[in-house]
């Protein structure tokens, strides 16, 4: 079994001797070390090869004792050294929804070669890596978004139980991560509001581009002179302008006042759907959060504009 694979066994938060485990300050960083299983297996068969030697007054096995102890000594510092002087940048990540893992990109950096480090954001779900002198290594790490809102991360577990596998140190690194959590997209019943009940729409104006035409509509001061229809004003029937189906509509307004229910995530989950549906089908929508109003328009860009004022209202 190799160094990785028993140091996986023993993750931080299932081990009940963490607790236990005495805490040094090195360097300006705080070190927790404690035996692994074979570690404590490895101490039990020097023990007994001490009260060996002195019961039968054994030179030779005081010497494979104090060998034996002095490895031991050599795993701890090694797997200080392992973890010592190492540099974390990055932390982008993009917006997930809630109850998605949250993936943050980070680049590791540190003076020469790191072997069987283990680090983590949240402790059950650790990556295995190994640096190297030159250029660092860029490592992705999940953390649950169990809500919408802002989750932040703000320290960085970091382990290894290198060389032996006998002994684990534990160190945190502070980071400065964040990552935009957007509602869950819930269906459910929801009655919209036309563009012209919205107090903030604009006016239905000509389209050209091969949109479907819809008819015609008088004109207005501002209209495109482009658009006249002539023909009905050279038979008297004044002015008109053409309008086309995809401008006539000036997309649906969705009102967070408008979902039923009391939960406001319950009701916001509902309207993060709706945006997505209406993205979807290529439509024209708004949002309105109270006081907070987003005119009709599609795109990724207005998606995310709407996603976003979710997660935080």
């Amino acid at each position: 079994m190799s160094v990785t694979a028993r140091a996986r066994r023993f993750p931080p938060g299932r081990d009940s001797l963490l607790r236990l485990a005495p805490a040094w300050t090195l360097s300006g960083r705080r070190y927790r070390f404690h035996p692994t299983l074979y570690g404590l297996l490895y101490t039990g068969m020097i023990a007994a090869l001490l009260v060996g030697s002195i019961n039968h007054n054994n030179n030779l096995g005081y010497l494979l004792t104090f060998l034996l102890g002095s490895m031991l000594l050599v795993a701890v510092r090694s797997g200080w050294r392992n973890l010592r002087e190492i540099t974390v940048t990055g932390g982008r990540a993009r917006p997930v929804f809630a109850g998605l893992e949250a993936r943050f990109d980070l680049h590791l950096q540190a003076e020469g070669d790191r072997c069987g480090l283990l680090l983590a954001l949240d402790p059950d779900r650790p990556v295995t890596t190994d640096l190297r002198a030159n250029g660092g290594t860029g490592v992705e790490l999940a953390l649950p978004a169990a809500r919408r809102g802002v989750l932040q991360a703000r320290t960085l577990h970091l382990w290894t139980s290198f060389p032996l596998g006998l002994c684990t140190v534990r160190t945190t690194l502070p980071v400065e991560l964040d990552c935009l959590v957007y509602p869950q997209p819930l269906p459910g019943p929801y009655s919209s509001e036309g563009a012209g009940e919205d107090r903030d729409r604009s006016r239905p104006r000509p389209a050209t581009g091969g949109r479907e035409f819809s008819g015609l509509a008088a004109y207005r001061p501002g209209d495109s002179l482009q658009q006249l229809h002539w023909k009905s004003f050279a038979r008297g029937q004044g002015l008109h302008t053409r309008v086309f189906a995809e401008e006539e509509s000036g997309g649906a307004i969705f009102s967070l006042d408008r979902v039923p229910g009391k939960d406001l995530e319950h009701r916001l989950s509902r309207l993060c759907q709706l945006v997505l549906t209406a993205e979807a089908g290529s439509r024209r929508y708004g949002l309105r959060l109270g006081a907070t109003t987003i005119g009709p328009n599609r795109g990724p860009g207005h998606r995310d504009r709407c996603l976003r004022a979710l997660a935080l209202h």
